[in-house]
């Protein structure tokens, strides 16, 4: 499977799943298959298992963040529903 696929579906996965860790252990194989030297990046080999690790967090981040509560509407509009 090319790299990029692996990219396409870790970020799928991310995003559907909660915690997927598996998108990084996929980009650490991908890092360990593909990658090079990048003087770039310091010479670190794991740029896609680094970048992939921050990534998961700010997507976990923002998907606490985006949550609605119960009632299905978010903020001061859920609890101006529950009164009614």
């Amino acid at each position: 499977m090319p790299f990029w696929v692996s990219i396409i579906l870790a970020l799928a996965g991310m995003i559907i799943f909660d915690i997927f860790i598996e998108g990084v252990v996929l980009m650490f194989l991908v890092d360990l298959f593909y990658g090079i030297h990048s003087v770039r990046f310091g010479g670190n080999i794991f740029i896609y298992l680094v970048s992939f690790s921050v990534l998961l967090a700010l997507i976990e981040f923002l998907k606490v963040k985006m949550k609605v509560n119960s009632s299905g509407l978010g903020g001061n509009m859920g609890k101006l529903y529950n009164k009614l």
